[in-house]
């Protein structure tokens, strides 16, 4: 996919990540729409994000706008009402994060799903699906919310490109959700992800070695 970066999102080793983006709130990195994008004739999607929120600064850092910059998107696609996108809780719902996904017939806000987020955590594995009935959402690997969703497909979401440290491109809308922090692994898959798969991609990311074992094999 082509990308343009907005701003200076660099690439640091992290203490926990290995190396990552960071983004400062301003910065993005937008991925060109293409058809593998788009959410238009499928019934199932699963987008998934390894982040690091930096907390002080993302409760710190101005609202803009009306006022109600309340969240922090690492991945979004066609912004504020239509696209698909994982949000992380700041200022008075500090212990939420969301996926989020355009449903026909269903408002916005009808497309959410919960899991509880505590501040103290370092390194999250960010994970929601949508297998065409149920929306989950995944917090490092474990299913944490799901909300039953009978529709036979998402809308169409073909207006904007995808953003990585954003909901959407324009940094100064205040529906752009600025990210702050550092951001690993996106990936967007015209698949419901099992929850086994979700948990053996956290584990196989967090803990590599705890799949194998090295011994000592003796010839006679």
């Amino acid at each position: 996919h082509s990308t343009t970066a907005t701003g200076t999102p660099t690439q640091v080793a992290s203490p926990t990540m290995g190396p990552a983006l960071v983004f400062d709130g301003d910065d993005n990195l937008v991925i060109n729409t293409t058809a593998a994008l788009e959410l238009a004739g499928n019934s199932s999607i699963t987008v998934e994000a390894w982040t690091e929120p930096d907390w002080v600064a993302l409760q710190t850092a101005p609202r803009v706008g009306n006022g109600q910059m309340d969240w922090a998107v690492p991945v979004g696609k066609d912004g504020y009402d239509t696209g698909y996108r994982l949000l992380v809780a700041r200022g008075d719902r500090e212990d939420e994060w969301v996926f989020q996904l355009p449903l026909s017939g269903m408002t916005r806000e009808n497309a959410v799903t919960r899991s509880p987020l505590s501040q103290s955590s370092g390194r999250l594995y960010l994970a929601g699906t949508y297998d065409g009935s149920r929306i989950e959402t995944y917090l490092d690997g474990e299913l944490k919310a799901w909300v039953s969703r009978n529709l036979e497909e998402l809308l169409p979401s073909d207006r904007d490109d995808l953003v990585i440290g954003g909901s959407h491109a324009g940094v100064d809308d205040w529906s752009s959700y600025g990210w702050v922090g550092r951001i690993d692994e996106v990936r967007v898959s015209a698949v419901a992800r099992s929850a086994e798969w979700i948990r053996t991609q956290h584990r196989n990311t967090s803990d590599p070695t705890g799949f194998y074992d090295l011994s000592l094999q003796l010839r006679p």
